[in-house]
């Protein structure tokens, strides 16, 4: 299994995020994901902690993994979760672990219109 890491996303409470994994092996060559492979992401506030998102929605095409989620789905103590993140995205195929992207996610609330 491998573990990379992704770039810092910077959203806001209500934005869509899609995240985008191409998956190849350590020689470079596309690894198919269309047969036997699942995945997901999980959204925390720190490593080792219970996540407070799960997505299972991963879409897979080729040797590309696609997730979509909306902020507004991060909650947490049943309210709108904001600031920063430990983001996974884990992606499993026949059974084994083929890699973990990792990163941070950062959501900022939205400042309404002053009344």
């Amino acid at each position: 299994m491998y573990t990379v890491q992704q770039k810092d996303m910077r959203t806001k409470v209500g934005e869509p995020v899609q995240i985008v994994l191409t998956v190849t092996d350590r020689d470079g060559v596309a690894v198919d994901l269309d047969s036997g492979a699942t995945g997901y992401t999980r959204i925390g506030r720190q490593r080792g902690q219970a996540g407070l998102a799960e997505f299972t929605n991963m879409v897979f095409d080729a040797n590309v993994a696609t997730v979509d989620f909306n902020t507004e789905d991060v909650e947490e103590n049943d309210a709108q979760a904001t600031g920063k993140f430990v983001i996974q995205s884990w992606i499993v195929k026949n059974g084994d672990a083929l890699m973990v992207a990792e990163g941070t996610l950062y959501i900022d609330p939205v400042i309404d219109e002053p009344v």
